[in-house]
């Protein structure tokens, strides 16, 4: 229906190729790709057929100002030029846009996409890449920390079977044949373990149990330096003696320094940590029928005799809630200690529950989430979870409807809890997140939160995986396997930097049933920003986009600044300036930040791009005939291309801020000016003369006897011009006469 459209192109006498479409035009190359030299001319041309309501030209995908006819014309193209050039034609059928035609000016080299940082894991392989421009043929370069890496001479750098060894600073120096280089900024590689594997350095945990026992591990809390504190029913770890709580190495290998005497206990239930780094055990005496102990422990296992060591009937689990009281799980509800052992009577009054609670979690406003088989919280109807506000008292205002099972865990994302195969996230009145509801497709046993990432834990051996708060799978190893048979995990950690500690229960492959501790490499993907803002030169009333994009496990937020200071509302990867101005003009950054810690862009700098000013002009000059003559222009500005004009015509590349005539004679004698130009305008310089001396006497060379020589002079001979005095022009013509 209706008129056909066509549209095709050349470049420099190529012919158009055309393409129809009955229903509107289908497009292809404006043209042929091209490599023009520096310095000389391109024409790029469409054909249309049928009606149309405007054409533009684009160059990397933005508007070409003023190029709205079927022709462009770029003239004196230098390095900046090359790139992808395309037509958008509009009609009222809509707007279609060309496939694109590459022109590459060769000239200095010029890096269009340099590489960029990269991740990379251990015994896998990566590739940096770089494209540049220039005069081929080109040569490539590669260093690391600037050093030259031998025989590493291509467009592209692949390292292969990569070790830990191989983090380092990536960069590529390219040269053209004309000789002109550009070094690329530095790429850093970041090498990380296998997400999932186990880590070779960590010295496998073996705790064996007591005489005719079994060996249980109950509790393992990972401190901020890397160390760990387990506890359990055991009395040896590996082949050292250590009975009921160790404290563990980052390398896994027990800490000498720590001591612990389970002298007149039978059990070891829970441990925590105090903010200032004392120790909160649970455990159970051996004696008088076996009551449960809170005891605190100095950093070197040694008990706190200030701590009064509080009694409970029941209890199964402690945790450290903000501000360092203490939270206790007992067979009827919950009870809770001052930070120094004192007990809180009317927080165990309002926290009754009418079945033991199976886990509590607090959330950082201090709220209380507990999971488990209760029916009733504080003598309100209440199923299976529950949030208590710091006195013990139930929060009405948290009434979820979904049946859990038992397991609850809270971040800062958002309240989670097990479900028969899997779990599900709550918001602040209890509601389950409808988008929200992530199956394991296995039973599952434990549910642990941490530093926004959650870890399941399946009753089987070999369930198990880490997610993103956002229900997203944080490792390209999503499931978790461990060598040996065992009955299966008990506990699950992730620490800080992402590897995951993880409890086994017994094993009847051994002699004895032990149990195991070991660690797994983290799944985190270190934060880091694979893709940099760069900086521009910007006409003014355009817009412009600066993008940044960060790589990390956990979910990356963005905030951009200028000279320093945070641009409301631009939190995304991609900046967007609209109707440049010179207010807007500064240096630019982003900070992207997620759960491991923030990082900064490299600066980019926004500058309003101005018309050309001459700082200094090119000044006339008088040579010698055979003699070099050179003219020199100062401007001031950014992407200035320079012409250089004689008597008003364009010198044939005369494109330098310098002018040269190597043997000038006669013939180049007269007025030359320059035309700075750049996307926002032009300037023409001043004229400046060049004046090539006559060359005195006839054929014999000297003077004539009985003959004068007539001289001519273009101005007064009291008159000086641009600085020089009067000098004659033109060969001499002799007449009869004297001197004088």
């Amino acid at each position: 229906g209706g008129a056909a459209t066509r549209i095709g192109g050349f470049l420099a006498g190529t012919p158009a190729r055309t393409f129809t479409d009955i229903d509107g035009p289908t497009l292809g190359h404006a043209g042929l790709d091209q490599t023009p030299d520096i310095g000389t001319s391109v024409m790029l041309h469409g054909t249309v057929t049928g009606p149309f309501t405007g054409l533009q030209w684009r160059f990397k995908g933005a508007p070409i100002q003023g190029a709205t006819a079927l022709g462009l014309l770029l003239s004196n193209v230098a390095s900046a030029d090359s790139g992808a050039y395309d037509l958008v034609v509009t009609s009222a059928r809509g707007s279609y846009t060309s496939a694109p035609v590459s022109v590459r000016v060769r000239g200095p080299v010029v890096l269009d996409l340099p590489p960029t940082p990269l991740v990379g894991v251990v015994s896998n392989s990566v590739t940096f890449a770089v494209t540049a421009f220039g005069k081929l043929p080109l040569a490539y370069q590669w260093s690391r920390d600037g050093a030259v890496i031998a025989n590493a001479n291509g467009r592209t750098l692949t390292l292969t079977n990569l070790q830990f060894s191989a983090a380092a600073d990536y960069s590529v120096k390219v040269t053209g044949s004309d000789g002109s280089t550009a070094t690329s900024q530095p790429a850093f590689l970041a090498v990380i373990p296998p997400p999932g594997a186990k880590d070779p350095a960590f010295r496998l945990g073996l705790f064996r149990p007591p005489n005719g026992g079994t060996a249980f591990l109950n509790d393992l809390k990972l401190l901020p330096d890397g160390r760990a504190l387990v506890g359990g029913t055991f009395a040896t770890v590996t082949n050292g003696p250590v009975t009921m709580l160790a404290r563990l190495l980052p390398d896994g290998s027990v800490d000498p320094a720590f001591s612990f005497d389970p002298a007149g206990l039978s059990s070891f239930e829970a441990v925590d940590v105090q903010s200032d780094g004392r120790i909160i055990i649970l455990v159970r005496s051996s004696a008088g029928g076996g009551p449960f102990l809170v005891r605190r422990l100095n950093a070197d296992g040694s008990p706190d005799p200030t701590f009064p060591e509080p009694g409970l009937p029941t209890a199964s689990a402690i945790t450290v809630a903000p501000g360092d009281s203490l939270i206790v799980t007992h067979s009827s509800g919950l009870a809770r200690l001052s930070p120094d052992g004192a007990p809180d009577a009317g927080f165990a009054a309002r926290a009754k529950f009418d079945s033991t609670p199976v886990s509590v979690s607090i959330d950082p406003a201090g709220r209380i989430y507990a999971g488990g088989f209760f029916n009733t919280v504080g003598g309100q109807p209440r199923a299976r979870l529950a949030r208590l506000l710091a006195d013990g008292s139930l929060d009405a205002t948290f009434a979820p409807t979904n049946a859990l099972n038992a397991v609850v865990t809270a971040l800062a994302d958002g309240v989670f809890g097990l479900t028969a195969n899997g779990f599900t996230r709550f918001d602040n009145a209890g509601r389950a997140d409808p988008d929200y509801a992530w199956s394991s497709g296995f039973a599952v046993m434990d549910l642990i939160g941490a530093g926004g990432l959650v870890g399941v834990l399946g009753t089987t051996f070999g369930d198990g995986v880490i997610l993103n708060a956002d229900g997203t799978d944080a490792s390209p190893v999503s499931r978790m396997t461990v060598p040996n048979s065992f009955a299966g995990y008990r506990k699950l950690r992730i620490a800080p930097d992402g590897s995951i500690w993880l409890m086994l229960g017994s094993n009847s492959s051994f002699t004895e049933p032990v149990s195991l501790l070991f660690k797994l490499n983290g799944t985190v993907t270190p934060l880091a920003l694979v893709t940099q803002p760069g900086s521009q030169t910007v006409l003014a009333g355009t817009t412009v986009t600066l993008t940044a994009a960060a790589t990390g496990t956990t979910k990356v937020t963005y905030q951009w600044r200028r000279n320093g200071v945070d641009l409301a509302g631009e939190t995304g990867p991609t900046l967007t300036v609209a109707d440049f101005s010179a207010a807007l003009a500064g240096d630019y950054t982003v900070v992207a930040s997620n759960r491991s810690g923030s990082v900064v862009s490299r600066v980019a700098t926004l500058t309003l791009l101005t018309p050309p000013v001459i700082v200094t002009e090119p000044v006339s000059v008088v040579v010698s005939p055979q003699k070099e003559a050179r003219f020199d222009v100062v401007a001031d500005g950014v992407q200035l291309r320079y012409q250089w004009q004689a008597g008003g015509t364009n010198v044939p590349g005369a494109t330098n801020a310098a002018l040269t005539l190597k043997l000038a004679t006669a013939i180049d004698a007269g007025t030359y000016r320059v035309r700075v130009t750049n996307p926002a305008g032009e300037v023409v310089s001043r004229a400046a003369r060049l004046r090539v001396r006559p060359t005195m006497g006839g054929g014999g060379g000297g003077p004539v006897a009985g003959l004068a020589a007539r001289l001519r002079f273009e101005n007064n001979l009291t008159e000086e011009v641009a600085g020089l005095l009067p000098q004659a022009f033109g060969a001499p013509t002799y007449v009869a006469g004297t001197e004088g």
